[in-house]
């Protein structure tokens, strides 16, 4: 290296190469005259016990790092020709009543409570709902990052707007972060976001935020007319089980403490009830991993979501990038083109207006 920097000798293509995956950096990188200036870091709405901020792990970094790099891609295609629709999406009054604005939102994105219902498992759910979100040209991607860390973030402060959910969560808790992020999305205050209901605050301005966002989150995904419609013919409950908890969460494919959650907010269950059931479920061992991940072309569009993924092909459809320039941004060998075309068409793009 002593040599590369007197000018004594030149490091191969290869070496660049196996140094710009060392530092997680796109290969170009390495030809500046000086280093990139780096963007800020969202906003820490993480609810913390104390007044110091936790310090995010390289691991989180590179996260936003590359969610960034997927927004400056989908930027770039656009200016290529490659129409990119943005919705115009009227801001959130984050002084509203969240639980209107939820009904509201679930009527703009073409959510029924038939179609919860219907949906096979949690996982099927949250595939189907980021369909819905990416239709308004808001990028989906995922991610994994450290749980206890963070649980999602979002970027606004581009002209094009991303959730980034954790890949290490359940798809029950991913899909409640996405709506959670998708408030913050509509609030036009994007940011790096923890746990549910953990204790404490940055401010009282983040507070306000987290709470709007988490009461969006559970009136989206539980609305209230169907959770009182459910308790009704449910009868008289004597004690909020988990088994009757687990089988409203498994009708609309969210974890049990959401549930319970907005059982407390409409006056089915009481705050000590929550905090004692929470407490429980916490000392419970996690679920072991599944045996079997998802297959390069699974993991492509799991990542960087059918909007990125599409426009990559069609930009490579008209000519406007290279093979070797879709094999890079979408994280590939070529052989797995064709299944990652063929899992999108299978999927289809949702469109709104």
């Amino acid at each position: 290296m002593l040599k590369w920097e007197r000018g004594e000798a030149a490091p191969t293509i290869k070496t660049l190469e196996t140094i710009a995956d060392s530092y997680k950096r796109p290969l170009a990188v390495l030809y500046l005259s000086e280093p990139p200036s780096e963007p800020a870091t969202p906003p820490d709405f993480r609810t913390l016990a104390s007044e110091t901020p936790l310090p995010l792990t390289l691991k989180t970094l590179l996260s936003i790092r590359k969610a960034r790099r997927f927004l400056s891609i989908v930027s770039d295609l656009r200016e290529e020709g490659v129409k990119v629709k943005l919705a115009e999406l009227p801001v959130l009054d984050l002084g509203g009543d969240a639980e209107k604005i939820a009904v509201g939102e679930r009527e703009c994105l073409g959510v029924t409570a038939d179609m919860q219902r219907r949906f096979a498992d949690p996982g099927e759910a949250l595939t189907g709902l980021i369909s819905l979100v990416e239709g308004v040209e808001i990028c989906v991607f995922q991610q994994s990052m450290p749980v206890e860390e963070t649980r999602a973030f979002s970027l606004t402060d581009g002209d094009i707007p991303a959730v980034v959910l954790n890949l290490k969560d359940s798809p029950r808790a991913r899909l409640f972060s996405l709506f959670h992020e998708y408030a913050h999305i509509r609030l036009k205050n994007g940011g790096i976001c923890g746990a549910m209901e953990d204790v404490g605050a940055r401010s009282a301005g983040h507070l306000n935020i987290e709470q709007f966002c988490n009461r969006f989150a559970g009136a989206f995904l539980v609305p209230e007319y169907v959770l009182r419609d459910l308790v009704a013919k449910a009868g008289r409950v004597r004690e909020w089980t988990d088994e009757l908890l687990g089988g409203f969460a498994s009708h609309f494919k969210v974890s049990s403490e959401v549930v319970l959650r907005r059982l407390v907010i409409l006056g089915y269950a009481s705050p000590g009830l929550y905090a004692a059931k929470r407490a429980e479920w916490a000392r419970r061992p996690p679920k072991p991993p599944p045996k079997w991940g998802p297959s390069p072309a699974q993991r492509c569009l799991s990542e960087r979501g059918t909007t990125f993924v599409n426009l990559a092909l069609d930009a490579l459809g008209k000519g406007g990038i290279s093979h070797s320039d879709i094999a890079d941004y979408l994280g590939i060998r070529l052989k797995h083109l064709g299944e990652v075309e063929s899992l999108v068409r299978r999927k289809g793009i949702v469109r709104h207006g």
